[in-house]
Order: C-alpha cells, then sequence, then structure tokens
C-alpha cells in the first residue's frame, strides 16, 4: 500500500442508481443508495455510476430559436376530489344512508334499489359493518336478499350493483375483508361449516381458499401479513387463528386461544406485527394479542370486565396509531360501548359511550385524518356516528349506525 493513499481511485458503477433512503442509516444504505440528494438523477447517457442535476424548462424567451419557452398558459389538472363517506342508518334493514364530503355536515341518501334475483327486495341487511375498497372510486359490502342468499353490493357514487352472491349461506356471509388487491369473503354454509373464497373484484369469480373447516367452526376475521391471509373463528370455547397463501389449498393453524376466548374476533398488522383481538365467554375478560415476525406472541390489552360476554373487535389503524372497538354484551343493564387506543407503546381509553346507551359500534372507517366510528344504541336511545379530528371525539350525525363508505 502507498505511504499516502489518499489519492487512489475508486470506481463507483452505480451511484445514485437506487436513489435516496431517508430511512436507513449511513451504514447501513446499500451500494447504489444516496444519504441525500437534490435535483440529482441518475444518468446513464454519461455511462454508469453517473450523475446530473435534474434538468428543467429554461428561462422564457422571446427567440424561437433559443429553443426557450415563449409562454405559458393555464392549464387545468384534476385534483383529488372531494370524498364522500357513506354509512347505513340500519342495523339490519336500511335503505337509507347517511353521506358526508366535510366529515361535519350529513345528509340522507337512498341508493339501495336493486331486487335480489328472485324478485324479493334487498332492504334486509346484515350486520356486517365493513366495507372494502380494492377498486378506486368503488366501495363493496354485504347485504343478503331477504333469503338467506349472501350477496356483496358494490357502489360507485351512482348506482349500486350486484357484485357476487354465495347461495349456500346459511347465516349469510361472516367476513370480508381485502388482501393484495382481492376481497376474501367467509361463510357458514349449509351443513355448518365454514369456508373461505378469493373474489375477484372486477370479474366477480369466486375461488375457494384453504380447506372448509369442520362443524361449529367458522371464519369471523381476516387480515393479511408476511404475505399470508390469517383467518380467525369463532368456536364453542376456544377460537383458532389460521394462515394461508393465496390460492392455497389447505390452512396452517397458527395459534388456538386460552380457554373461554371463543373467537378471533378481528386481525390486522400494525407496525410489522399482527394483531388478534377476542371474543370471550362469561367469565374471563376479552384480550389482544400480538404476534411477533419470528413468532412469539404476548397479550398487549385486556378488557374492563369478565362478569359478561365480552369483545374487542373493528381494529383499524389511523394516522399511525391503532383503535380497538370493545364492548360487553350484559343480559341486562348499562352496556360497555368503548375505543382503546394503542400508540405503539401503551394503551390507553380513547372513546367511553356506556352512558350514552350505545351498546356496540358498528361501521368504523379511517379517512385522512378523520376516524369514524358508527354506534348501534340500545331500545330508546339516540344513535349515530361519532368523530375523531385533531384528537378531539364529537358526535356528527343522529342517523347512522350500520356499514360506512368511502368513494
Amino acid at each position: 500500500m502507498p505511504a499516502d493513499d489518499t489519492s487512489q481511485k475508486i470506481n463507483v458503477y452505480n451511484l445514485g442508481e437506487k436513489g435516496v433512503n431517508l430511512t436507513k442509516s449511513p451504514l447501513h444504505i446499500e451500494d447504489g443508495e444516496l444519504v441525500a440528494a437534490q435535483n440529482a438523477e441518475f444518468y446513464l447517457d454519461e455511462g454508469l455510476g453517473a450523475i446530473r442535476k435534474r434538468p428543467g424548462l429554461q428561462r422564457l424567451n422571446t427567440s424561437i430559436l433559443a429553443g426557450a419557452v415563449r409562454g405559458v398558459i393555464g392549464v387545468p389538472l384534476p385534483g383529488p376530489g372531494r370524498r364522500s363517506v357513506y354509512c347505513n342508518q340500519g342495523f339490519m334493514d336500511a335503505a337509507a344512508w347517511s353521506k358526508t364530503t366535510d366529515g361535519a355536515t350529513w345528509a340522507t341518501v337512498n341508493f339501495i334499489a336493486m331486487p335480489g334475483s328472485d324478485g324479493t327486495a334487498n332492504a334486509n341487511y346484515q350486520p356486517l359493518p365493513i366495507s372494502v375498497n380494492p377498486i378506486p372510486g368503488q366501495f363493496f359490502y354485504v347485504a343478503e336478499n331477504g333469503a338467506d342468499v349472501g350477496i356483496i353490493y358494490g357502489y360507485d357514487g351512482t348506482a349500486e350493483f350486484e357484485l357476487a352472491r354465495l347461495a349456500d349461506a346459511l347465516f349469510n356471509i361472516r367476513l370480508l375483508t381485502v388482501f393484495q388487491g382481492v376481497i376474501y369473503i367467509a361463510e357458514l354454509a349449509n351443513g355448518g361449516v365454514g369456508r373461505m373464497w378469493q373474489l375477484d373484484p372486477v370479474s366477480g369469480d369466486l375461488t375457494l381458499i384453504g380447506s372448509t373447516l369442520g362443524a361449529g367452526s367458522e371464519f369471523v376475521s381476516a387480515g393479511g401479513y408476511l404475505g399470508k391471509i390469517f383467518a380467525g373463528t369463532a368456536e364453542a370455547t376456544q377460537g383458532k387463528l389460521y394462515s394461508a397463501r393465496p390460492g392455497a389449498t389447505a390452512w396452517t393453524l397458527e395459534r388456538t386461544a386460552v380457554a373461554n376466548q371463543q373467537a378471533y374476533a378481528s386481525v390486522i398488522a400494525y407496525k410489522g406485527e399482527l394483531f388478534a383481538a377476542t371474543s370471550a365467554l362469561a367469565g374471563t375478560a376479552a384480550i389482544i394479542e400480538k404476534r411477533t415476525v419470528a413468532g412469539v406472541w404476548s397479550t398487549t390489552r385486556t378488557g374492563g370486565t369478565s362478569a359478561v360476554a365480552n369483545s374487542f373487535d373493528g381494529l383499524v389503524v389511523h394516522m399511525n396509531e391503532l383503535y380497538a372497538l370493545y364492548h360487553t354484551d350484559p343480559t341486562s343493564g348499562t352496556h360497555v360501548a368503548q375505543v382503546h387506543k394503542y400508540d405503539g407503546t401503551s394503551w390507553s381509553t380513547d372513546l367511553d359511550l356506556s352512558a350514552s346507551g350505545v351498546f356496540v359500534f358498528g361501521g368504523r372507517l379511517s379517512v385522512g385524518s378523520s376516524l369514524f366510528a358508527a354506534a348501534r344504541p340500545a331500545a330508546g336511545s339516540t344513535k349515530g356516528i361519532w368523530r375523531k379530528l385533531a384528537g378531539v371525539w364529537s358526535k356528527v350525525d343522529n342517523f347512522g349506525e350500520g356499514v360506512m363508505g368511502v368513494i
């Protein structure tokens, strides 16, 4: 080695090829990544490893031969548009929906007009308060036509349309979620067996995923994690959590809940970990468990009561925080209805509507900076939609209580 090695040549052939990495430290970035750059671009015309200042328009000039811009005009470009949020006004039966474009002012609209193929009106909506948006400008939700036929409907802002139906559904469709652009639905089919389907949101084609569960076992939740679909079941006393790759013909058992945790009611990925919320029988408090990438499970939240049946469900991520809906199901007396929040470190009760006559939450939806939760009331109490904005919850509508969707 020369005495002075500071002048040695270093050949770098992919400098800047992979752009700027803002998340890793300088010691951990890959070859071809930059820590910082401004108006720089990888320039193959100069050979490998060449970067240059990103070219822009030349200044205004009156000379045509100079090759510069001689003038500008205003060209209107389409903006992101104003989103519309919808919430069904019924628990089992409403053709009316509450609609808002600003989150604060709501109006009633009616767009449920399509009858089932058997000629019966499809106003009898199953209480599955979930919608999905695999295609921009549309949302999909679950209903049934009064004859125990599970139907997936879509709405595009103009008209409702039927995407698919499961005529063999004994108690309609049990879950609805999206993973890798595909809709997943589950049914408790005739014979009391649970099964899950992949639904193409464009063609409406249905493909069975995994194997059919045994009698008395049904899928009630699902979410994507580590390239797989994780699906929770409801059982007699101990829920189970299965996983499968898209298109798989069999399920892999990932976890069996402890005694009296009857179901894994909601599943979601958050900050690289899988969270699974349970519904518990009377005598046991519901819990929220989490799984690390390494497969290690732990309990991260415990419900406030074990005296009656109680449940964590409705897991939703909003503004980089995880929210869970919690409710109890006493035979009489006050129902507990709360929203719990996890900031990545600790849990807290973010909203408590127990004293407002609410017995369970319906739809929930994160849209931009707003988090919405629709509440289903006990008899004689006021239903409605609550909104969290800038850290504050407020009631914004007195009619919505069911499934929510956004276009």
